[in-house]
């Protein structure tokens, strides 16, 4: 994360392959349909013991533009009927469209 650009105009980014992966990741949406947010293995993994964990749902192989090797991804949608479903308001984390001034 920095400063990039040039002496007429500067932007604060986040760059690097995390980065690119992310969107890449977020890209694969337009596949999933069902799935709003879409996760690798290694952030799945650090899900695990989170009350929404058991949720996560397997998208299998998935073959990421930019990258030779295919993906393991995880999908996850806070709206869908589960047990603790973000949707019924329980204490967790509200989807930014519920969240005032967002």
């Amino acid at each position: 994360m920095g400063n990039i650009g040039s002496q007429s105009k500067i932007e604060y980014t986040a760059i690097g392959d995390i980065v690119n992966m992310a969107a890449r990741l977020q890209g694969t949406t337009k596949k999933f349909l069902d799935y709003p947010i879409i996760m690798s293995k290694e952030a799945w993994n650090e899900l695990d013991g989170h009350p929404y964990y058991p949720a996560l749902t397997n998208l299998g192989m998935q073959k990421i533009r930019g990258k030779k090797k295919k993906l393991e991804a995880f999908g996850f949608n806070p709206l869908k009927d589960h047990p603790l479903s973000m949707a019924q308001g329980d204490k967790g984390f509200l989807p930014l469209q519920r969240m005032r001034g967002v």
